[in-house]
């Protein structure tokens, strides 16, 4: 008999829906479908004694649909199936599994150890019935229960109950107030409900069932429209095929008891007004029209529940009553209502979005893998799994990057997800399977792998940081210089300690380069500042202080000696430094320096370190300071000194103005378009050309002289100014 059911499906000419649904079947061996076939009967209720299964070629009747309704209220005899039913259901197909089915050759049922949520497990229950298709038994034996799609369908589909809420109003209206010469017109009464289905497209039936003897000496009367297969609209009286008034017309039930509610309570009531044609120009006094009316909370929806014989598909109805007026009271007169197609709802899986408030049961049941991917739910689908997309977050893009359509789709990954909770072969378990690949560094959103950020010139950036480190080597060199020939005049005459204090503020001017050597990073870029101003201080304060020296002795009139030491110029070369520190950190806590992406000429991100107006005073500040160097050395440009040492000073304080000048201008232009690896080599000349300029200025002359014997020891007195009296 099974084996019967099961190939009479035929699959080259089935439902769109079940097509699109076929990846969730059973294989297509008969007898392993067999066993699903039954294992689901027997677990979800869809069985009973006298099993029936319809012909291909046997006509539906709405008959059959309408006998579903009945069950699809039961909350005691029928075979309901609900939230907690399908937990409970799983858990003996698990047992059955292990024990009946443990030594099938046919199927072999593994019991998953991956956790299933349960909308899942109710999905597949969805989708397992629509492959049935035909093959199931008559009835509503199989519905959702409470709290599942129904309270999702009271948002979903609210408008179009309220389509029958406001024809139930309609009704006691027209019952009210029309009188029987109106309402005994049955075409009236078959246009009314046929207008309902043209209403919405996911209105699948509708009718208005009549109480026993309601309407004119019929027994039953229940005006019925509803879709044909083939696409038309077909209005009948229902109750000629249907007797709805029996003890398990659950829908009916309700709607009278409902309306015995409203009748009760007498609190609902609609008032207005009616004029009509007197003549060609006037209107008749107004007549007062009130109705006891019904709401859409008077109504009910029906469990969901697969109509089996009546269209195979899952529906879901909702029931309104309306009232007659006799005698000057209202009563039960009939009900109005509306069927909708599931297969027309689609299930939307993804995450609601932060600060929603719909009602989605299916939210978040979506197999994206959520690292790289998020879901993008696809409308119209339907009623089924797999209704969504997965694609690539922003900053990932899709693997394919020649694919015209760049996204996983929903239906495939449930695919393979249901194969991975049964232990087989399964790409959902492959890592990097369904996953988006990272963006290149630096990119926020891109369509493939190129880069997003300039790459820097690793080449010419270490030969640059090799050549510093090679210059800073030669430092301690030089205070070796200044200790082992600091009793030679030429060493002494220069203070040793002030040409110590030059020397290491070099140091800190050249460690801006090894700083800058990679990309910018916040602390690289406050380390630059700092090291640059100190460094600066240092350097140009020792020069300009033994400048202002000669020019305090040699401005002096008196015949009494001026007499500065060295302690005290490195006193004021401590004042100095500790203005600069206080700026630097007042600047490093209320407005560090920010790292900020520039765009090169190629239109790729450059990381640089940002110029603000902290900086602009800074150099503000240098430039005055160079200025005042600049008036010092014109001052004592006659002066004799021994040695001409300030000359030297003098080429190095004009040789800093000019360049500082130079490279704080060439920073404007370079910013846009940025170019990190040519500011790393003006940066780097500039060092070179003031500061190594500087040392050779300073240096280089006295070690010449040095080593050349024209130092002069301690001891010998003679010299230019020395010899004068």
């Amino acid at each position: 008999m099974h084996n019967r059911i099961v190939k009479t499906i035929d699959k080259s000419g089935e439902d769109p829906v079940v097509a699109a649904l076929r990846p969730y079947s059973a294989p297509d061996e008969d007898e392993p479908k067999l066993e699903a076939v039954e294992l689901f009967q027997k677990l979800f209720g869809n069985f009973s004694g006298s099993s029936h299964a319809q012909e291909p070629g046997e006509d539906i009747s709405i008959l059959d649909h309408l006998y579903n309704v009945e069950h699809s209220y039961d909350n005691n005899e029928t075979q309901k199936l609900t939230m907690e039913d399908i937990l409970s259901a799983e858990a003996n197909r698990d047992s059955l599994t292990n024990d009946s089915y443990s030594g099938s050759d046919n199927a072999t049922f593994v019991k998953p150890s991956v956790h299933e949520d349960v909308v899942t497990k109710f999905l597949r229950l969805i989708e397992t019935q629509h492959l049935l298709g035909e093959n199931c038994t008559a009835g509503t034996h199989l519905n959702l229960g409470e709290g599942v799609v129904d309270r999702y369908a009271q948002e979903r589909f609210r408008i179009e109950a309220e389509v029958a809420v406001n024809r139930a109003n309609m009704l006691t209206r027209l019952w009210k107030y029309a009188g029987p010469a109106v309402m005994h017109n049955e075409y009236l009464l078959h246009a009314s409900v046929f207008s309902m289905v043209e209403f919405d497209d996911d209105v699948f039936a509708a009718g208005n069932c009549y109480d026993q003897y309601q309407y004119k000496d019929y027994q039953l009367f229940c005006p019925f429209a509803y879709r044909l297969p083939e696409g038309p609209i077909l209005a009948k009286d229902l109750a000629v095929e249907y007797k709805y008034l029996s003890n398990t017309s659950e829908w009916f039930y309700i709607a009278r008891k409902n309306a015995e509610r409203v009748i009760r309570n007498h609190n609902q009531f609609r008032r207005g007004y009616n004029t009509y044609t007197y003549n060609d120009t006037a209107h008749t006094e107004r007549e007062f029209d009130e109705i006891l009316s019904v709401t859409y909370e008077d109504g009910k929806w029906s469990k969901p529940y697969y109509d089996c014989g009546g269209g195979n598909i899952w529906m879901l109805t909702y029931t309104v009553p309306f009232f007659g007026y006799s005698n000057g009271t209202y009563f039960f007169k009939g009900t109005s209502g509306i069927d909708i197609d599931l297969r027309r709802v689609d299930i939307d899986q993804c995450p609601l979005k932060p600060g929603s408030t719909q009602l989605n049961i299916f939210a978040g049941t979506d197999k994206c893998k959520k690292k790289t991917t998020e879901c993008v739910p696809v409308p119209g689908l339907g009623f089924r799994r797999g209704s969504y997309r997965c694609v690539c977050r922003r900053g990932f893009y899709f693997p394919n990057t020649t694919a015209e359509r760049r996204f996983y789709n929903g239906s495939d990954i449930e695919e393979e997800y249901e194969k991975h909770l049964l232990h087989q072969a399964s790409l959902y378990s492959v890592v990097a399977t369904f996953e988006c690949l990272p963006c290149a560094e630096g990119c926020e959103a891109c369509m493939d792998g190129s880069p997003c950020v300039a790459a820097l010139n690793w080449v010419v950036r270490s030969s640059i940081f090799a050549l510093a480190c090679f210059v800073i080597s030669c430092l301690p060199f030089i205070v070796y210089f200044t200790i082992k020939y600091g009793h030679v005049r030429v060493v002494r005459a220069a203070s040793p300690a002030l040409l110590r204090v030059i020397v290491l503020g070099a140091l800190l001017i050249y460690c801006t380069t090894l700083v800058m050597y990679g990309r910018p990073t916040v602390f690289t870029c406050t380390a630059r500042v700092w090291l640059r101003e100190v460094g600066f201080c240092l350097t140009y304060g020792a020069l300009m202080l033994k400048t202002w020296r000669i020019s305090v002795i040699f401005q002096v009139r008196s015949a009494k000696a001026v007499k500065i030491s060295d302690m005290y110029l490195l006193r004021r070369i401590g004042v100095i430094v500790g203005v600069a520190c206080v700026l630097l950190s007042i600047r490093t806590l209320v407005a560090p320096p920010a790292v900020i992406v520039g765009r090169t000429r190629e239109d790729l991100k450059a990381y640089l370190c940002n110029t603000d107006w902290w900086d602009h005073s800074f150099t503000t500040l240098e430039v005055i300071f160079l200025m005042w160097g600049i008036r010092l050395c014109i001052m004592v440009r006659k002066a004799p000194s021994e040695f001409n040492e300030s000359r030297f000073i003098s080429m190095a304080i004009y040789n800093e103005f000019l360049l500082s000048g130079f490279l704080n201008i060439s920073m404007l232009f370079l910013q846009s378009p940025a170019n990190p690896d040519l500011l790393y080599i003006i940066f780097f000349c500039h060092t070179q050309l003031t500061v190594t300029l500087l040392l050779c200025f300073i240096f280089g002359s006295k070690a010449y002289m040095v080593f050349r014997g024209h130092g002069k020891e301690e001891r010998e007195k003679t010299g230019k100014f020395r010899s004068r009296p």
